[in-house]
């Protein structure tokens, strides 16, 4: 019995409330709630006849409609004086505007230039016809062609360049002066075409960079003291690297030398395989130039070196100086006679060291190479004449191979 009591006691507290909380969400009369603010709709000018609605900036709320003062119209979302806003003269969005994009001036409803004219009926602008080239002497004028301004009301071309050329002689019309222009050089489409030529008074001239008008190969103005085409006279050209100083052709110091068909090309002859030491001495193919020498080739891209054979001759290969093996004998022995048979050195008597036998129609020549560092007959060779019936071993005496 308790409990249902209490029930009804929280019941009736729970619906005295929301009826408080709905009292409160009441307007007093003649407001309307709006986004939970009461509001007069009739005189307030963000929720002017309803929610929600704002009127232009300057505007008051009347009766439920916006009003802009006495005057004034609503542009734009404010009130404007259409007898003098520049942006809205005399109707809304009518803008009055000066050349360059400022602001014009609006005087009872209309836009007032001054002393310009007013040019455009729906967007007014400003323009001084003495010296506007968009509206020259007239509104409807403008000076089109190449470089033209506005002078006093007419277009003409300016003082740097006072003359006018149209088509045919030039492709479209431009404004040139024509005692200075090389593409109209006294006249129009009178173009200077010796290359390098300038325009003086009219006239076509080499300039005093370039006075020496050559006609070989081709018209050009050229500096025969200076220009390597024609170093000293037209049509003299230096060789292909070399300067021209003075009228005088020189080669650089890294090529010194001219060779080839004149007027040639420099070179180095200690270097150049097709100039090796002297102009024309071509070396062999896969061999390189070295201090003026033609030489073949290491894998290294070094010169191979050059030894001697010992009897007067040399061979080369890749092996430094003192280099003693079967291989450098053998070498050394063809440097001699390039055709010959090879004889054991065992068979020379020369069984305590190691020996090559080189048997030819000029005699047997022999050579060793030791059977280590130490050996006494190491790089050490003999010839035996063909005459010789006995071949005997080089001696510590004899004469050095490699």
């Amino acid at each position: 019995m308790l409990r249902s009591r209490a029930l009804l006691v929280a019941l009736l507290a729970s619906t005295a409330l929301l009826a408080c909380e709905e009292k409160e969400k009441e307007c007093p009369a003649g407001q309307t709630r709006c986004d939970g603010a009461c509001r007069d709709t009739l005189t307030d000018p963000v929720a002017c006849g309803t929610c929600g609605f704002l009127c232009p900036r300057g505007a008051s709320c009347v009766d439920g409609r916006c009003a802009c003062p006495a005057g004034q119209e609503a542009c734009d979302g404010r009130c404007v004086d259409l007898q003098a806003d520049a942006q809205h003269c005399g109707e809304c969005g009518r803008r009055c505007t000066a050349t360059g994009g400022s602001t014009g001036a609006c005087v009872a409803g209309d836009c007032d230039c001054g002393p310009n004219a007013t040019c455009g009926a729906l967007d007014p602008i400003c323009r001084d016809l003495q010296s506007d080239p968009g509206a020259c002497g007239d509104c409807a004028r403008a000076c089109t062609r190449g470089g033209e301004v506005c002078d006093a009301g007419a277009c003409a071309c300016p003082p740097a360049k006072p003359d006018l050329c149209d088509p045919p002689y030039v492709p479209a019309a431009i404004c040139t002066n024509l005692l200075g222009d090389p593409q109209n050089c006294g006249g129009c489409g009178d173009a200077c075409t010796r290359a390098g030529a300038i325009c003086a008074a009219g006239g076509c001239a080499c300039p005093p960079t370039a006075p020496t008008a050559c006609d070989v190969p081709s018209p050009v103005c050229a500096n025969t003291q200076a220009d390597a085409a024609h170093c000293g006279g037209c049509g003299i050209r230096c060789a292909t690297g070399a300067t021209c100083s003075g009228g005088d052709c020189a080669c650089p110091a890294s090529a010194p030398t001219a060779c080839g068909t004149a007027p040639g090309t420099c070179v180095n002859t200690q270097t150049s395989t097709a100039h090796c030491g002297s102009c024309g001495n071509a070396c062999a193919s896969g061999q390189a130039c070295r201090d003026g020498s033609c030489c073949t080739t290491c894998p290294s891209g070094a010169c191979q070196t050059r030894h001697q054979n010992g009897a007067g001759g040399t061979y080369q290969d890749c092996n430094p100086p003192g280099t003693y093996t079967a291989a450098a004998a053998q070498a050394a022995a063809s440097s001699w006679q390039a055709a010959g048979t090879p004889v054991d050195g065992l068979l020379l008597g020369c069984a305590s060291t190691a020996c090559l036998g080189w048997r030819t129609p000029a005699g047997v020549g022999v050579w060793c190479w030791g059977v280590n560092e130490v050996d006494p007959l190491r790089g050490r060779m003999r010839i035996n004449p063909a005459s010789t019936t006995v071949w005997l071993c080089p001696r510590l005496d004899s004469p050095t191979w490699n």
